[in-house]
């Protein structure tokens, strides 16, 4: 009771608020959420995902596969019928790095063009199992301004293990 004091003045106010806006201003978010009972990275990116795409969207992945605790949740693992985002008409697409180390910009350029039903393009930061570098705060930058280019289109950045690894965060 005694933490509250210092918002008597706003009596609907919570200190979790308090503690959201200062991991906002620290990471310099342009929006998101966190929350206690998002219990994991994949749980908190199921939910961007789910949040972001409807029957007849694309994702694309920018990154090529991304983990595979992402399989079941994509709908390109497991078993059908089981409420992944292609049980719920949403399609998958894929652009994989260049020789296995960096982002393909013309080519996710290109399906963006091409490719209307694009809504959001997701990227991995970190190599996960994979056997490849961590994809820079500079290259997700670019990723970003180009995706921005385009209306209706969202990059979902998963910066799980990625965090705290420059002085700035990607922006996403």
């Amino acid at each position: 009771a005694a933490s509250r004091a210092v918002f008597a003045f706003l009596p609907s106010f919570k200190p979790i608020t308090g503690i959201i806006m200062i991991t906002g201003i620290a990471f310099g978010a342009e929006a998101g959420f966190a929350r206690s009972q998002i219990i994991s990275g994949t749980h908190a990116l199921a939910i961007a995902l789910y949040g972001l795409l409807r029957p007849n969207d694309t994702l694309l992945a920018a990154s090529g596969k991304p983990y595979d605790t992402l399989d079941n949740v994509i709908g390109i693992g497991g078993n059908s019928g089981e409420g992944s985002l292609a049980d719920l008409g949403v399609k998958y697409s894929q652009v994989d790095l260049v020789d296995g180390k960096t982002l393909d910009l013309p080519s996710i350029k290109n399906a963006l063009d091409t490719d209307k039903t694009i809504k959001v393009v997701f990227v991995q930061r970190s190599k996960g199992y994979g056997d490849r570098r961590t994809l820079t705060v500079k290259e997700i930058d670019e990723l970003y301004y180009l995706v921005r280019k385009y209306e209706g289109v969202y990059l979902v950045v998963d910066n799980c293990y990625g965090e705290f690894c420059e002085s700035t965060e990607p922006k996403g």
